[in-house]
This record gives structure tokens, C-alpha cells and sequence, in this order.
């Protein structure tokens, strides 16, 4: 079944370098956890709490998605029937690709809500490098990529759809109802299909309702962000924060997604209040 298209991962293989595969493992952290732990904490130090929850939802069913997905089709990679095409391994089945599936999703959120024309700067190599990436490295089939953009074209749908409706649903609920409601969706979400990261999503599902409610009872809320420069000082606060406690804390995914999740929505904050920037 996978015959030609392990041919063509053979045919990268005679134009592999050094240098192009060294370009290539870097372009992992894109598929990584350490990738939203960079890009959930600018999104919610710059834009609100409002976004900042929309995008932990979004990364939330898009791992969900992909991983049920997964298991639907059970699908090898490339590496499961020829070791020798992968530069490294990783777990799970092939079809669809998470990281394709990613690239569409995020790639169609920045073209629809991002205004400025740098946008295509961004979206154009990181839509195709990471794409093309996970075949050079050996661990998808191509097909394993376009289903990943079909199925992240599909969820691209969906969160535009239904995000409106739920959060019109939501209005009639007081805060603390919303804190019940995002806790017992998340967790019994999580304890019922088990997915790939799903220690961190309950540390972090926990966290985000900590870091709300002490925001909510101290009064913290920051403004969003209101020229370059500030946008850049508060990403560059969090993210040394973020950074200092991902490598400080050697402990399980829980304890150290829960205090990372407590200083992007409370601590973080109420630091950039308090200090004027």
C-alpha cells in the first residue's frame, strides 16, 4: 500500500546532508510541547484571557482530533516498515499527520485574523517546511500529510463555526459557572478518550481555572497590547518566565504544566500591572 511512497522517502534519502537534516530535526519544535508552551503565553499575555482561552481550546480538540484519528485508521509510518528512512522515532500511528494538521490550523488562523501583510512571511515557509519536514525526516508518508490538511482544514471549519455558538451559549452563565462548566468539559473529556499529552492538558485545564478565578478575585487584567513594543516586552517577560520554570522544574508533566499555567494567567500579569512597561 505505502510501496511508492516509501520509494520517494528512499529518493529524499540520496539528497540528505548533514546540514539539511540538522535544518530539518530543528523544524521538530513545531510538533512540540515546548511550541505551545511559546505560542499559548503570547497569545494570552497580548491578546486576553478571551483568546487566550479560544487558543487553548483549539490546541485542546485539535489533539484530541488528531489522536482519535489515529486510532481510527491505524496507520504505520514509514519507519515501522523500513527502519533505516527515519533520522529519529516517535510513537503513535501515521495517518493523519498532527503536524500537518497543526500547520493548516494555525496557518488559516493567522491569515483570517491577522491584518498585517507580514502574515505571508510567517504562514508560506512554516505551512510547507513543517509539512514537507515530517516526510524528509522519515516519520509520515505523504498521504500522512494530506490528510493532515484535510483534517485540519475540517477542524479550521468547525472552530470558526462553532466557537461563536458556544461562547453565545456561555453568556448566560455567571463566572464561576464558566470556571465549572471549562473544568468539567476539559477533565471529563480528558478521563474518558485517552489522548497523546494528556497529563499536561489536566495540569493545564487546572491551572487556566486557578489563574482565572485569583485574576477575577485580585481585580488583574491586562489591556491588550497597544504598540510593538510593549507586545514584545510582555512576550518577552512570560516567556523567560515559562522558559526558567520548563527547565527549573524536573518533575512530572503535571507539576510542571501546572506552575507554568499558574504564571501565564495570574502571576505574569499581575507582574506586567504592576510594573509599568
Amino acid at each position: 500500500m505505502h510501496g511508492l511512497e516509501l520509494e520517494w522517502i528512499h529518493f529524499i534519502q540520496q539528497v540528505r546532508t548533514p546540514a539539511l537534516d540538522f535544518f530539518f530535526l530543528l523544524l521538530r519544535f513545531f510538533d512540540s510541547e515546548a511550541f505551545a508552551f511559546f505560542l499559548f503565553p503570547i497569545i494570552w499575555i497580548n491578546y486576553g484571557m478571551k483568546n487566550g482561552l479560544r487558543f487553548f481550546y483549539i490546541l485542546f480538540f485539535n489533539s484530541l482530533f488528531n489522536g482519535l484519528l489515529k486510532n481510527f485508521f491505524s496507520s504505520p509510518r514509514p519507519f515501522h516498515i523500513d527502519p533505516s528512512v527515519s533520522l529519529f522515532s516517535i510513537g503513535g500511528y501515521g495517518f493523519p499527520s498532527g503536524a500537518a494538521q497543526t500547520t493548516i490550523l494555525l496557518s488559516g488562523l493567522l491569515i483570517l485574523f491577522i491584518k498585517k501583510p507580514w502574515k505571508w512571511l510567517v504562514v508560506i515557509p512554516y505551512f510547507f517546511l513543517v509539512s514537507f519536514s515530517r516526510v524528509y525526516l522519515g516519520v509520515h508518508f505523504a498521504t500522512d500529510i494530506l490528510g493532515g490538511w484535510f483534517f485540519g482544514f475540517i477542524l479550521l471549519l468547525g472552530v470558526l463555526y462553532f466557537i461563536p455558538l458556544i461562547e453565545k451559549k456561555l453568556k448566560k452563565f455567571n463566572f464561576y459557572q464558566k470556571i465549572i462548566i471549562h473544568l468539567s468539559v476539559t477533565l471529563a473529556i480528558l478521563a474518558l478518550i485517552p489522548i497523546y499529552g494528556r497529563t499536561a492538558y489536566v495540569a493545564a485545564s487546572i491551572g487556566l481555572a486557578i489563574g482565572i478565578f485569583l485574576c477575577h478575585r485580585f481585580k488583574i487584567s491586562l489591556k491588550l497590547f497597544r504598540s510593538t513594543k510593549e507586545f514584545w516586552i510582555r512576550s518577552v517577560v512570560v516567556l523567560v518566565g515559562v522558559f526558567l520554570l520548563y527547565k527549573s522544574l524536573a518533575f512530572s508533566s503535571f507539576w510542571r504544566t501546572l506552575p507554568i499555567s499558574l504564571w501565564i494567567c495570574f502571576l505574569a500579569p499581575a507582574l506586567l500591572k504592576k510594573v509599568k512597561h
